[in-house]
């Protein structure tokens, strides 16, 4: 009976002793496999994502200069910290979103104005039209949940108006949202 109360007693014990190890490691994990934000690309999609590793590892595949990693996250996944999607490259959204996250966009730079239809707001280019809420037609439809054709509304891709990857935004590194971007235009 004494050996099962003393099993007993460093139960709590050895559960917290466990949770510690986790946290550790789950941290060393995090910064060994994780890049500094100037050598790392990340979309947002302000929908369900589909094979979203999928998705950055054909847009790391292409990516030059410092971006050695790409994430592609929903907006959800940053649902208690607003600060880290204000913080993204590109964006991936309903035309709502430009009224919503207005301070987020950045105006289109002029590699991306022909690109497609484009969505003004205030005179300002700033987005780009990937998806046609009438006829389902566009770009990444294996990867982005849209609505069903006919149900909603037209979707734009955005760039981040504090994008590290963007010429002009301050602290920028390089202007590696722009191809990223392009090759977004380019996947079905």
């Amino acid at each position: 009976m004494r050996t099962v109360k003393r099993i007993l007693y460093l139960v709590p014990l050895l559960l917290l002793w466990l949770v510690m190890c986790v946290m550790v490691w789950g941290s060393v994990f995090s910064r060994l496999t994780d890049a500094p934000a100037d050598r790392k690309l990340t979309v947002y999609i302000d929908a369900g994502v589909r094979d979203g590793e999928v998705l950055a590892a054909a847009l790391e595949e292409n990516a030059e200069g410092s971006v050695r990693m790409v994430k592609v996250h929903p907006f959800d996944y940053a649902m208690f910290n607003v600060e880290t999607i204000a913080l993204a490259d590109l964006y991936i959204g309903p035309e709502a979103d430009a009224d919503t996250y207005r301070d987020w966009f950045a105006p289109l730079p002029w590699q991306l104005e022909g690109a497609g239809e484009i969505l003004y707001r205030d005179g300002v280019p700033l987005g780009v039209k990937i998806y046609d809420g009438l006829t389902g037609q566009g770009c990444l439809k294996d990867y982005v949940a849209y609505p069903p054709a006919g149900t909603g509304g037209d979707w734009y891709l955005f760039l981040g108006a504090a994008s590290r990857h963007l010429e002009g935004n301050d602290g920028a590194a390089d202007n590696e949202a722009v191809p990223a971007a392009l090759m977004i235009l380019k996947l079905k």
